[in-house]
């Protein structure tokens, strides 16, 4: 049998096979390393945040800063240590990257680092001073009536009277929501922030979940949840009347309060796989906490604003974050 050796340009072309596949090896091996890191850090960003609510809970915190004569982060985390919510100071992974508490969004971000697309801090800002109609409809949004909308260059938009909805889509699974209105002046209707919405069949006036609504018109002025489904709304299943908080007056008392401007937070979150939770704000004052099923696997979300009644709303923004 004839037997050939290795010729030195054959050595030389394994040689450069082995080194490309090595080289390709290290690439996927080191973007396998980032992106745990990043799946790590995004984690740990949840984490924080949702320890820090049950700071909040403990302590009673229902407005201002939580973490309010701290002024650093490590003494912020420090805390959630001393009050054995967490054992040790949770660090970033990535190089360079910290973990910092934003004040204005009562958030905690990653600052210098990566977030996973699952987790997003870019907030979907839609604030009207800047944004019309033509761009809310170029950004996915839907109405069952386009023609009930319109917008107005002093920087806001508005609904006509009547049955009146406007659909926002949510690119997330946990999210706050911040919504700027006023409500015209009257004896009675309001207006409602959807959350955990989503379409049947993406037809505008098949909509299922949930709405929180500021309403002049119920028992004398309240905010109430009630379910929706296949664009109809169910019984009240959360309330806070006006007669017992603190926090709001009635229509009676001070009419002026429910046509003055307020900015209605929801803050939606999972509780365990099959439960979620929407916790309520108005200008930053805690009204409550709503727990519900877990239903959304699969769903294209929406937030957005219902109007109902003889009188209008004006909404001067909505942010997603």
């Amino acid at each position: 049998m004839d037997k050939k050796g290795v010729t030195l340009v054959e050595l030389l072309i394994v040689i450069v096979v082995i080194g490309i596949i090595g080289t390709f090896a290290i690439i996927q091996v080191t973007k396998i390393i980032h992106n745990t890191k990043v799946e790590v850090d995004t984690y740990n960003v949840a984490v924080l945040n949702d320890l820090t609510e049950k700071y909040a809970q403990y302590e009673q915190i229902t407005s201002g800063d939580i973490f309010l004569g701290y002024s650093t982060d490590p003494e912020r985390i420090s805390t959630l240590i001393n009050k054995k919510l967490i054992d040790k100071p949770i660090t970033p992974q990535q190089s360079d990257a910290t973990f910092e508490w934003d004040i204005d969004e009562q958030l905690w971000t990653l600052a210098g680092g990566e977030l996973s697309t699952s987790f997003s801090n870019n907030p979907s800002d839609y604030q009207f001073t800047t944004y019309t109609l033509d761009d809310i409809w170029d950004q996915g949004s839907v109405s069952i009536d386009e023609s009930d909308w319109t917008y107005s260059e002093d920087g806001y938009i508005e609904n006509g009277t009547g049955e009146s909805r406007l659909f926002i889509p949510i690119n997330k699974i946990t999210y706050t929501i911040s919504a700027t209105a006023a409500l015209e002046e009257g004896s009675n209707g309001g207006y409602g922030v959807f959350f955990d919405t989503y379409l049947e069949n993406d037809n505008e006036d098949r909509d299922y979940g949930y709405i929180l609504q500021f309403d002049r018109g119920w028992s004398g002025g309240a905010f109430v949840v009630r379910p929706r489904s296949n664009g109809n709304e169910g019984n009240v299943v959360w309330s806070l009347k006006a007669t017992d908080s603190p926090l709001f007056p009635s229509r009676a008392e001070d009419p002026t309060w429910w046509t003055d401007t307020h900015t209605i937070k929801i803050v939606v979150t999972n509780i365990t796989s099959s439960t979620r939770s929407a916790k309520f704000y108005v200008d930053n004052d805690y009204l409550g906490e709503y727990t519900y099923s877990n239903d959304i696997e699969g769903k294209q979300l929406y937030t957005g604003f219902r109007g109902w009644g003889s009188y209008s709303t004006k909404f001067y923004g909505i942010t997603i974050n």
